[in-house]
């Protein structure tokens, strides 16, 4: 029998917020959750995910999470793209639970009262998190280990030797050769819409 719709309850409080608790689980497995209101000064310990949402998902799935909340009210919770539906699978702890701050499920994207009130949190909510998760999309052409560990190095080279010294260094015509056999990986990462859009 197929899930019902979910219907958020009106956040009661002007001074609360939502906290999905994600379900752990393997990464085919479909995502489920818990969501909680809890007063934006004791919220606990949560993790904020940031994401671009227009990005788009894995193929051939269907992008939906099933919520429960604190007052028995179940359903699937419609995502809107593949961007979030793919960040929170990828998050998604294999062993427990995972308290997570992500705009789409937290907030009723279907009442602009809510919204409007909820963006004043906004700041708050990232500055108090113990964590920023940053989902920069897709993997799909396998960059993301070489720009990542071409970043690691530039940022090894750069805090043990001052940025001047660098082209001076016996050894930088090797940085600068292995700089260049990664430059396309390095460009794939600057490219993603995340990055473009908080950095440019």
């Amino acid at each position: 029998m197929e899930k019902p719709q979910y219907q958020y309850q009106p956040l009661q409080n002007n001074d609360t917020i939502r906290i999905l608790t994600l379900d752990p689980g393997q990464r085919g497995d479909p995502l489920t959750g818990t969501l909680e209101v809890v007063p934006i000064d004791a919220a606990g310990c949560y993790e904020a995910l940031s994401y671009v949402w227009a990005d788009p998902g894995p193929p051939n799935a269907t992008y939906d999470i099933l919520i429960r909340d604190g007052d028995n009210n179940e359903g699937l919770l419609e995502l809107r793209g593949g961007s979030i539906f793919a960040a929170l699978r990828r998050m998604r702890l294999l062993d427990q639970p995972r308290r997570i701050w992500a705009d789409q499920c937290c907030i009723n994207q279907n009442d602009l009262a809510e919204r409007s009130q909820q963006v004043r949190f906004m700041n708050r909510i990232y500055r108090d998190a113990a964590h920023i998760l940053v989902w920069l999309g897709l993997d799909t052409n396998k960059e993301a280990v070489s720009a990542f560990g071409l970043v690691h190095e530039l940022d090894e080279a750069l805090s043990s030797h001052p940025i001047n010294s660098i082209s001076r260094r016996p050894d930088s015509m090797g940085l600068e050769r292995h700089v260049t056999d990664n430059q396309k990986a390095l460009q794939a990462l600057a490219d993603r819409a995340w990055v473009s859009f908080f950095f440019f």
